[in-house]
């Protein structure tokens, strides 16, 4: 029963992870699923240890010649088989959950990644005006570009486009879209 519930809980958590909507799963909170995986996982190990403990006493009382009778080895026979099958059931459970782990946190990954990326495009968009802002704020007694009528109005527009360009190829890379 606990490991069909274990089943049960993995099937939920590949469900909310792999919804076929890229809306539906941005708003999947990962965390909360990662710690779900997680709890089930440790679930699983406590009943992989219950259940090698359990196979443990069915083989040695399978080789205790006081348990000899037919009717004994036949129930005794048929816990071993059970045990495998419970076994290998809970193997195939475990191995589910951990890739529902390893999948989980590839998302997170994936959503860091996308986080990291639009924190580049906008240094990369307003690094350059900063610069030219910067240097064209600074106090020095000759500047030739301060007595031109058009300087102020120059230096926005070079202010603008050393935006614009890199906005530009931004967008022409296709990083905007992603």
């Amino acid at each position: 029963k606990a490991l069909d519930a274990a089943e049960a809980e993995v099937h939920r958590c590949a469900r909310t992870l792999f919804s076929t909507t890229a809306s539906v799963r941005a708003e999947v909170d990962l965390e909360d699923l990662l710690s779900d995986t997680g709890r089930l996982q440790t679930q699983m190990v406590a009943l992989r240890y219950r259940h090698s403990l359990i196979a443990r006493v069915v083989e040695i009382l399978r080789r205790d010649s006081r348990f000899a009778t037919p009717e004994i080895r036949e129930d005794l026979e048929l816990a071993a088989s059970e045990s495998v099958s419970v076994g290998d059931f809970a193997r195939s459970v475990d191995e589910q959950s951990s890739r529902l782990m390893d999948s989980t946190i590839g998302f997170i990954g994936l959503r860091q990644n996308a986080s990291a990326r639009w924190f580049s495009i906008v240094a990369t968009v307003f690094m350059p005006p900063t610069l030219l802002g910067s240097i064209w704020g600074m106090n020095f007694k000759y500047m030739p570009e301060l007595d031109d009528p058009y300087a102020y109005a120059l230096a926005l527009m070079l202010m603008l486009l050393s935006a614009t360009v890199p906005l530009w190829v931004v967008r022409r890379m296709g990083w905007l879209r992603r």
